[in-house]
């Protein structure tokens, strides 16, 4: 996979969690500081402003393209709506689709919602879902989007699209989150036609105003406007909040947080099971490709120490499978640090200690390069010598992601066991990032794909997590929790984990 198409696909992952339970239907600029309040005057009551990271050189205004800022996700998730999204209490909830129905093993038929309109006064049509989703992935890097075949896509009936998985699929729907923008036919990113809450009034260098849609089929938005504004970094993003230049922050990090818990005119927001940033060992070759090296490294962290040092307490400790949000993840798989028994497992496998091994990292996400120093101090107590070695992101997505013996990872979702077990631990996975490779895994998991029982899926998730337990290459040591600072006089805001943040229509004026 091209660097482009692996920063396209994580840029998606918040939205893409894939639960372990079944889901064969549903019905469902220039700043001047105005002191440390975080209050707004009357006139900005009817405007919400809304700060994200992003830079203004790489702003991208084409849902279907690389978006590499989080304030050009947020913007096209107003505009545009996909067909399902992550829920505050579901990890999958309607969007643009209210309903959606699993017609045999490898074919769906989604629903969309009544009286759903474009801003021009249009009606969202059948026709223009098959135009957009056809359009979406006529651009191959664009498959992780929605994994079903192009030329499956059609109408059928007034209101319903049918489409194909080339494989048996219990879980599309979820895989249809976030991501999967709907356009109007023949329609422009640079003259949109959305159908979402809030429709573009202007666009500069990735800056927008945007307009309450009052014929959203939806929840009408509370505010009138909203104007996304990009910041860079989150000390600035979190300097305009306090100062009251902003009304929400967005993802701004531990740091930030604690720097503002004490200031009695903001809010804190807190999205646990947020991301993850986990170590990542080569599991076919090299260093760390026997399974007791790798679980010497895994009982060599404390994990802890980790969480509060790294993300100043804002996660919660985790234990070597992904997706600890899940509602189905196995609480009883723990592992704690030995360090005696680590020097052990080393020893066993003839581990050469006199060696020094790159850990290879490239800042992504707050606490991610901390966290990685902490962790090869404290393997360095078991015998294993690690040079944090950081890189900038087209090197490392380049040379290192998916090839190095040993780096770091990061994954703005973290809600869903199966969205990894498909994603990078499934053998033929393209981000295969540990190059894992276990039989008895992608056999229970496409066992698990083919089924639509809830007793089986359960089981054989649990399985599922057994085997990255004991021998997979993630030293997941921790989940990150999403932070927002919000005004203290707003209500309504998202609590969904990942991007799921965007969803921005509930948010009121108290």
């Amino acid at each position: 996979m091209s660097n482009l198409s692996r920063r396209q696909f994580l840029t998606s992952i918040a939205a893409l969690g894939l639960g372990a339970f079944t889901v064969a239907s549903c019905t469902s600029g220039n700043t001047s500081s105005s002191g440390s309040s975080g209050k707004t005057s009357e006139a900005s009551e009817k405007v919400l402003k809304v700060g994200a990271l992003g830079k203004a050189a790489s702003a991208q205004r084409d849902p279907y393209k690389l978006l590499p800022n989080d304030s050009d996700m947020l913007i096209c998730s107003l505009i545009w709506e996909a067909l399902t999204v992550p829920g505050a209490d579901k990890i999958v909830a309607p969007r643009l689709m209210e309903q959606w129905k699993q017609l045999n093993p490898m074919e769906w038929e989604f629903t969309i919602a009544a009286g759903a309109k474009f801003h021009d006064g249009s009606a969202v049509t059948p026709k223009d879902v098959v135009w957009s989703l056809t359009k979406m992935l006529s651009d191959e890097a664009n498959g992780f989007r929605l994994p079903v075949e192009p030329e499956s896509i059609v109408a059928s009936g007034e209101r319903a699209v049918r489409m194909k998985t080339a494989t048996p699929n219990s879980q599309l729907p979820m895989l249809a989150r976030l991501m999967t923008f709907v356009m109007k036919e023949g329609s422009s990113p640079e003259k949109p036609v959305g159908s979402g809450p809030f429709q573009l009034m202007s666009w500069d260098n990735g800056s927008a105003k945007l307009k309450r849609f009052d014929d959203y089929h939806g929840t009408v938005a509370g505010f009138e406007e909203i104007h996304v504004v990009p910041f860079e970094d989150t000390t600035a993003m979190t300097n305009a909040l306090l100062a009251g230049q902003i009304d929400l922050a967005q993802a701004v990090g531990p740091i930030a947080a604690r720097s503002a818990e004490n200031n009695d005119n903001v809010q804190i927001v807190k999205r646990s099971h947020d991301s993850v940033i986990p170590l990542i060992m080569r599991t076919s070759d090299g260093p760390f490709a026997d399974p007791k090296v790798r679980e010497a490294l895994r009982l060599g962290v404390d994990r802890e120490q980790v969480v509060q040092r790294a993300l100043s307490g804002y996660g919660s400790v985790a234990h070597d499978i992904l997706g600890t949000g899940d509602p189905n993840i196995d609480s009883s798989l723990v592992r704690h640090r030995d360090v005696e028994k680590a020097k052990t497992l080393l020893t066993q496998a003839g581990f050469d200690t006199s060696k020094t091994y790159d850990l290879f990292v490239t800042p992504e996400a707050p606490g991610q390069v901390e966290a990685m120093k902490i962790i090869a101090e404290q393997l360095g107590e078991i015998g294993v010598r690690i040079k944090v070695v950081e890189q900038e992101s087209g090197q490392f997505y380049d040379s290192t992601w998916t090839k190095a013996d040993l780096y770091c990872g990061y994954w703005g979702t973290n809600d869903s066991v199966l969205f990894f077990a498909g994603k990078v631990l499934n053998g033929a996975a393209k981000s295969n990032e540990s190059n894992f490779h276990d039989a008895e895994f992608d056999a229970a998991y496409a066992e698990l794909l083919a089924s639509t029982d809830q007793a089986k899926i359960d089981q054989l998730s649990k399985k599922l997590q057994k085997i990255e337990f004991e021998r997979g290459g993630y030293l997941v040591w921790g989940a990150s929790d999403g932070v927002d600072i919000a005004a203290k006089g707003l209500s309504g805001l998202p609590k969904a984990p990942g991007y799921g943040r965007v969803l921005l229509e509930t948010v009121k004026k108290a």
